[in-house]
C-alpha cells in the first residue's frame, strides 16, 4: 500500500510539474528518471502525456523501451510496431524491437526482421548474434553455426562468438547417467536397481535417449526393462512431445512385455505449463506384483504455473487403470513460495494437497491362515495385494525446503512434506466363525486420521564441466507403509 501511494504521489507531482512543458522536457524527465532507475515512475509520466505525443517517433520509442524493462511486453509491442510505422526504414528501431523481442523470449517473429536487417547498411555483428542465439535456442544448430560462421567471416578478430559456440558444441554432446539405488520397506521389500541413461541432442526434432533399467528383489526376481525416446521440440509454438517405446522382461515367469509413454507439453503466456500424456509400465511396487506379470496403465495432466509472482502452483489429475478394470483416481494440487533470502541458502515453504480414490479395495490375508477362535471372532492380518489401492484417502501437508550451495560445486538440498491433516479409510479383514480360514472372511473398513510424511536429503557435486556426482536419501512414511530409498548418480558429458 505504502508504495502504491507513493507511485500516485509520484504521477500527479509529475503530471503538475508537467503541465505545459512541451515534449523534449517530458523526454528528458523520464530519461533522468530512467538513469535513476526508477523504472516504473518514468513509464507512468510517459502513459500520462502520451495522448499529445502519440504520433511522436521518438515518444512512442522512449515509451516502448520503458515498458519492455517493466516487462509490459504487450504494450511494448504495440508501442514499437507504432514507432515503426512512423519511421518505416529506421533500422536502428528495427534492430531493438528484435532484441526486446529475443529478450522476452518471443521467438518467432524475430527471423523476419532479421532478414530486413541483414539486407541493410546496419552493422551486422548484432544481427547475427541475434540470429545464431535465436536458432540455438530453437535448436536449430545447423542455422546456428551457419550465422555464426558468417560472423566470423565478417569480424575474424572478435571473440563474442565463443560462448555461443561452446554452448551448442555442449548440448549437443551425448550424454550418460549412471544410476545405482538401494531400497527397503515394511512390506518387507528390498531391491538394488541399475539404471543407465544414453542420449545426445541434435536438433529440435531428434533427441533420441536409450534407457536400460534392471532390478533385483528380495522376492527372489528381477525385472529388466528397456525403452528407447525421442523428444520433439517446437519451441516457437511453445510445444513439446515425448514419444518412448519398449520392453520389459520378467526373469520370475520368464515373460516379456510392452511398454510405452507419450506426451505433449505447451506453454502458454510463459509462465503456465499444460502437459498431457499416456504411460504403460510394470508395477513392481509390492512383493505379489514382483513375481507375475502386472501392467499399469496412467492418463496424467498437469498445469503448472508462475503467473502468481511470489508462488510456483502445480495442479494435477491421475488417472491408475489396470488389466483387471479396476481404477485409481488422483488429485493434487501444490504451491511452494519463491526462494525467501537473496543469499546462498535457500529457504522455500509451501501447502499441498491431495485426494485419491479405488474403484474397488484390493486387501487380502497376508498369508493363508487357519487359526482357532475362543470367542468366535477374529481379526484377520492382512496387506494391500497386488497393488496399493487407497480408500477416500485425503492429505493436507505443509512444505518445506532448503538448499545451500558451497564452495560454488556443491549444493546440498533437504525436503520435508509433514502431513498436519490427514485421513483415510482403513481396511480390516476378519472372521466371526470358529475356524479363520480364506472363505469365511469378510473385509470392512474404518475411517482414521494420521499424519503421513516424507523426508529427502541430496548432495550435488559438480567435479567439473563434464562430470557431477549426486547422491539422494528419502524416507517415506504413512499409516500402512514405510520406505527408504537411497540412489547415487554419475553423469558424464562427453
Amino acid at each position: 500500500m505504502k508504495n502504491s501511494f507513493l507511485i500516485v504521489t509520484y504521477v500527479v507531482f509529475f503530471s503538475i510539474i508537467t503541465f505545459g512543458q512541451n515534449r523534449n522536457e517530458i523526454i528528458s524527465t523520464a530519461n533522468k528518471l530512467l538513469s535513476e532507475n526508477e523504472f516504473r515512475l518514468a513509464e507512468n509520466l510517459l502513459e500520462a502525456n502520451y495522448n499529445d505525443n502519440s504520433s511522436d517517433l521518438e515518444f512512442n520509442w522512449l515509451y516502448a523501451y520503458t515498458a519492455h524493462i517493466n516487462k509490459h511486453e504487450k504494450l511494448a509491442k504495440k508501442l514499437y510496431k507504432k514507432a515503426m510505422s512512423i519511421s518505416p526504414e529506421n533500422m536502428d528501431l528495427k534492430l531493438e524491437y528484435t532484441r526486446t523481442l529475443y529478450e522476452s523470449g518471443n521467438l518467432r517473429e524475430i527471423q523476419p526482421l532479421i532478414n530486413v536487417l541483414k539486407e541493410s547498411a546496419i552493422d551486422q555483428s548484432e544481427v547475427l548474434l541475434l540470429e545464431s542465439k535465436t536458432n540455438y535456442w530453437k535448436g536449430k544448430f545447423g542455422k546456428a553455426n551457419e550465422s555464426l560462421k558468417e560472423f566470423n567471416s565478417v569480424y575474424p578478430e572478435s571473440n563474442l562468438t565463443n560462448e555461443l559456440t561452446k554452448s551448442i558444441q555442449d548440448t549437443r554432446s551425448p550424454n550418460i547417467r549412471m544410476d545405482v539405488s538401494y531400497f527397503t520397506d515394511n512390506q518387507p521389500l528390498q531391491a538394488v536397481s541399475e539404471q543407465i541413461e544414453f542420449g545426445q541432442y541434435r536438433s529440435w526434432l531428434l533427441y533420441p535417449t536409450l534407457r536400460v533399467k534392471n532390478f533385483n528383489f528380495s522376492s527372489s526376481s528381477q525385472v529388466v526393462a528397456v525403452s528407447v525416446s525421442n523428444l520433439f521440440q517446437f519451441v516457437g509454438i511453445g510445444l513439446s512431445s515425448k514419444l518412448e517405446g519398449g520392453v520389459y522382461y520378467n526373469q520370475n515367469i520368464n515373460k516379456t512385455n510392452f511398454i510405452g509413454a507419450i506426451s505433449l507439453t505447451k506453454s502458454f503466456l510463459k509462465k503456465i505449463n499444460l502437459e498431457v500424456g499416456v504411460n504403460r509400465n510394470p508395477y513392481i511396487a509390492t512383493r505379489v506384483s514382483t513375481t507375475y506379470e502386472l501392467l499399469q496403465n496412467n492418463a496424467y495432466a498437469t498445469i503448472e504455473s508462475g503467473i502468481i509472482k511470489p508462488i510456483f502452483l502445480h495442479v494435477g489429475y491421475n488417472y491408475q487403470f489396470f488389466d483387471d478394470q479396476n481404477n485409481i483416481q488422483t488429485f493434487g494440487v501444490w504451491g511452494l513460495s519463491k526462494p525467501v533470502f537473496k543469499t546462498s541458502f535457500k529457504l522455500q515453504l509451501g501447502y499441498g494437497f491431495s485426494y485419491s480414490d479405488s474403484k474397488t479395495i484390493l486387501y487380502v490375508p497376508s498369508k493363508p491362515i487357519v487359526a482357532n477362535t475362543t470367542d468366535g471372532y477374529s481379526i484377520v492380518e492382512g496387506e494391500y495385494s497386488p497393488y496399493f489401492t487407497p480408500d477416500d484417502l485425503l492429505i493436507n501437508s505443509a512444505i518445506i525446503v532448503m538448499g545451500i550451495k558451497l564452495a560454488k560445486k556443491i549444493e546440498i538440498t533437504a525436503k520435508g512434506n509433514y502431513g498436519f491433516y490427514a485421513h483415510a479409510k482403513i481396511p480390516q479383514l476378519s472372521s466371526i466363525s470358529e475356524q479363520v480360514s480364506n472363505s469365511n472372511i469378510s473385509l470392512a473398513s474404518y475411517k482414521s486420521n494420521f499424519h503421513p510424511f516424507d523426508l529427502e536429503m541430496s548432495i550435488d557435486y559438480n567435479l567439473n564441466n563434464s562430470i557431477t556426482i549426486s547422491a539422494k536419501s528419502s524416507y517415506f512414511d504413512t499409516y500402512y507403509y514405510n520406505s527408504l530409498n537411497t540412489v547415487l548418480s554419475l553423469n558424464y558429458r562427453f
